[in-house]
């Protein structure tokens, strides 16, 4: 996630979620930068899947979901 943030230097949390069928870790990082950036969060959560997607070998699946 770092590399997909382009060296913004944000902080970010990955979260393990209560419900298991959510995933293995989510993050609101895009809700983070959506005001920075004056982007939907959901646009910026896509770009960043686009650029963390592209290593399979660690990541099985990457999901782009709204907040709620």
């Amino acid at each position: 996630i770092e590399k997909a943030l382009n060296g913004m230097n944000k902080p970010f949390i990955l979260e393990r979620p209560k419900i298991k069928e959510h995933g293995d870790v989510a993050t609101s990082v895009a809700m983070v930068l959506s005001k920075e950036l004056k982007k939907n969060p959901l646009e910026i959560a896509n770009e960043i899947k686009d650029k963390v997607d592209s290593n399979k070998n660690l990541i099985l699946k990457i999901e782009v979901v709204k907040p709620g």
